[in-house]
Order: structure tokens, then C-alpha cells, then sequence
């Protein structure tokens, strides 16, 4: 009686942490892992993880983690080599994450299955195999697993581990959003904003992009809400609306998003759907340069090059064009390129002038590659064979 009683309090919290109703949710699994339950445990360290009606504590949680899984804890065995896997709250160690995801699988954990096919395709901790990878994801989808439908769906659009099919991944996509995933939906919104003319592919539809990015953004897909203000600014699939494109990107940016406070950042500097304040602008733009974003750094370079919102500081515009670049910003390094190349804010200097032209050429920035095949034609005596070159590389 008292084990029917304490198996129908697991499954109560189940449905608890499932329906998000955090906070009936803590006290449940507080008494059970009083009493040592280990499902109470890791769903316990669930919400300290991630900071569900109680203060973060990934340290706590991943206690909470261990207790459960010397207890046998399947799920806790998968969480905390999702932790080992990532780095977080300790050193990234692959081969421990490896090990973990392993024995979750022994216990029937099928999100561990997933996880182990990110480490065959990505070669971490394995030797990669790309078509091992693929095939954990069919096995996890398969269970069930609405995170592996979208892995399928992912090999088959960037042909990882098999041909490329997006006919096939719209499909596992859709099969996923049917199982209310939000980054299933996420993905087809994607794939109906871009638009293709690759076989299977979908022509450009803002507004079933718009619907998907929607229904993303209302199960909590913080990169939907950025997508959605830049509908609204833009005017694609809806009327232009500022003051809507406004609260997107705000949403976005609380929530630690770096385009989203770039967006941000950048409605302040302009006015889009408010009043300028340049004081907002850099502390959203200084936010997502500090979360890495590159576009953010490159425009806080223009703003101490061109003095706008701050005091002109060319040493500083230059740290930050570099930093931008460095972050892969091709933007940045051809700029850098044709600053070095015209002694612009800076002294002369063709040999820089052609290291980060190359850097931009190798991110793919085409207008680089031009600049720099002139550079090499300028330099050289033999002239012939650097126009070929030239026009190799600007066709």
C-alpha cells in the first residue's frame, strides 16, 4: 500500500514537472527526496537546475543528480552526462559524458540514445561517424523521442550521415511539432522564411513562417521571439509594427539572447518604436557583445569610430572591429582590410591589410577575396599569373 501510494505521488509529479505547474511541483518532490525517492531527486534537481520557483543552483542540482543515479536513476545517469557533455557547472570531460550516456542507455533511458548520437556525428569523445549518428537519432525517434525526430529531420536538410532530403526533414520536423516541439517548429518557420529552390524545399511563405515562429515563441522558443520582432520591423508577412517588433526583441533579450539584445540594443539607438536613449542602447549592445555576438561588436566599433552615442575613441573602435572579426564577422575583417589597405584610422600597412582580408575571405566575404587578389597583384612582378588569380577569384 505504501509503495502504491509513493508510485502514485511520482507519477502526480510527473505530470506536475510536464504540465510546468512548478510550483505545486517543489513541494512534492521535496518530500519525496526526504524519503529517498530517487525520481524525487533528479526532478528535484530539475528545478534547481534550471531556477523553476526556487533560486539556480546547478552545483545543488548536480548533487541531487548523483544521489539519484547511485540509486539506479536512468534519467539522472542522461542529465548529468548532458552536463559532462557541455561543460557546465564542471570541466567538459566527453569520455565521462560517454560513459554516462552508456549506462543510461543500459537502464532504457532514450534521450541518452540521442545524446550518444550527437557524440558519434560531432566526434566527441568517439571517433566521429557521422552515419552512427544518424542512425542513434532513428533509433531515439523511433521510441518516441520528439528531440531525435528533430535530429533526423536535421541530418536530412544538412545532409549529416545521409543524403540531403528536405522533403524528408519537413516531414520529421513536422513530426515533431506535432508532438509540441518547439524547436521542430522553430525549424520550419525557418525553412519557410528562407525559402529554397532546392528539391523538397519550400518557396519563401512569410506568413506560414510567421505562424510557425508563433507557435514556437508560445511553448517558450526564446530564438522564435528575436525572428518575430524582425518580422514586425520589417514588415514581412505583417504590417510594420515598431512598437510590437520592440516587445519581441525586449522578451528576446531578458531572456539572455544574444541577437534578441542586439535587436534591442539597436531599436534604442535608432528609435525603433521608442524614444532614442543611447544609455539603453549600449547596455543591450555591450550585453550581447559580453554573450559573443559579433554584429554587436562591429557596431560598437562604428559607434566610437563615427563618435555616435559615445565619445570618439579610434583605438577603441578598432578593439572592437577586431574583436567582431575575430568572432567571425566578415564584415570586420574586410573592413580591418581596407582600413590597413588606405592607412584609414590607422598607419599603412598592405601586409595586415592582406591578413585580414584573408581572414574575411576564409568566412566567405567575396568583396574580400577581390580586394585581396588586387593586394597580390600589386605586390607581385610576374603580373600574369596574378591576374588569373584575380579573376578566379572575383568570378
Amino acid at each position: 500500500m505504501e509503495e502504491m501510494e509513493k508510485d502514485e505521488r511520482v507519477s502526480k509529479l510527473k505530470e506536475l514537472i510536464k504540465a510546468h505547474d512548478w510550483s505545486e511541483a517543489l513541494p512534492l518532490a521535496e518530500t519525496l527526496t526526504e524519503e529517498g525517492n530517487d525520481e524525487g531527486e533528479v526532478f528535484l534537481g530539475l528545478l534547481y537546475y534550471d531556477g523553476h520557483v526556487v533560486t539556480q543552483n546547478k552545483a545543488k542540482a548536480k548533487k541531487l543528480f548523483e544521489k539519484s543515479r547511485a540509486q539506479g536513476n536512468a534519467y539522472a545517469c542522461c542529465l548529468l552526462g548532458y552536463m559532462y557533455e557541455t561543460g557546465d557547472t564542471v570541466l567538459p570531460d566527453y569520455f565521462k559524458a560517454l560513459d554516462l550516456y552508456e549506462k543510461a542507455v543500459g537502464l532504457g533511458n532514450r534521450g541518452a540514445v540521442d545524446r550518444l548520437g550527437w557524440l558519434y556525428l560531432d566526434g566527441k569523445g568517439v571517433k566521429k561517424d557521422e552515419k552512427k549518428g544518424f542512425h542513434l537519432f532513428q533509433e531515439a525517434a523511433e521510441m518516441g523521442l520528439s528531440d531525435a525526430e528533430v535530429d533526423v529531420g536535421y541530418c536530412y536538410e544538412l545532409g549529416r550521415g545521409t543524403e540531403i532530403d528536405i522533403r524528408k526533414a519537413m516531414e520529421w520536423y513536422q513530426k515533431a511539432a506535432d508532438h509540441g516541439n518547439d524547436i521542430a517548429m522553430w525549424n520550419l518557420g525557418g525553412l519557410y522564411y528562407r525559402g529554397s529552390d532546392r528539391e523538397g524545399a519550400p518557396e519563401k511563405d512569410f506568413q506560414k513562417a510567421l505562424k510557425w515562429f508563433k507557435k514556437a515563441a508560445d511553448l517558450g522558443n526564446v530564438n522564435a521571439l528575436d525572428q518575430l520582432g524582425t518580422m514586425y520591423a520589417e514588415g514581412e508577412g505583417v504590417h510594420r509594427d515598431d512598437d510590437k517588433a520592440l516587445g519581441y526583441f525586449l522578451k528576446s533579450a531578458e531572456q539572455g539572447i544574444p541577437e534578441g539584445e542586439t535587436d534591442a540594443g539597436l531599436a534604442y539607438l535608432n528609435g525603433w518604436g521608442t524614444k532614442v536613449d543611447f544609455a539603453k542602447a549600449l547596455e543591450w549592445l555591450r550585453k550581447a557583445a559580453d554573450h559573443g555576438d559579433s554584429y554587436a561588436m562591429y557596431i560598437l566599433g562604428q559607434l566610437y569610430e563615427e563618435g555616435e552615442a559615445v565619445e570618439q575613441n579610434y583605438d577603441l573602435a578598432l578593439e572592437w572591429y577586431r574583436k567582431s572579426a575575430e568572432a567571425g564577422n566578415s564584415g570586420a575583417a574586410r573592413l580591418l582590410g581596407d582600413y590597413y589597405a588606405e592607412g584609414k584610422i590607422v598607419p599603412k600597412d598592405e601586409k595586415l591589410a592582406a591578413e585580414w582580408y584573408q581572414m574575411a575571405d576564409t568566412l566567405g566575404d567575396k568583396e574580400a577575396s577581390a580586394s585581396l587578389a588586387w593586394l597580390q597583384l600589386k605586390g607581385n612582378k610576374n603580373r600574369s599569373d596574378y591576374m588569373d588569380f584575380f579573376r578566379h577569384k572575383v568570378q
